[in-house]
């Protein structure tokens, strides 16, 4: 699993951050998020 914290609040705000999480497995990931994974589900495609 990695982790990256990357600032840009030069280019948007003080209070923006971008947040990348690899490796999380389905199971823990739906728990996680599990709206990210509804929205998914409910795409067409």
């Amino acid at each position: 699993m990695g982790v990256s914290l990357q600032g840009y609040s030069t280019e948007c705000a003080e209070e923006a951050i971008e947040i990348s999480v690899l490796g999380i497995g389905y199971p823990l990931y739906e728990q996680l998020f599990p709206h990210a994974v509804a929205a998914y589900l409910k795409a067409p495609g």
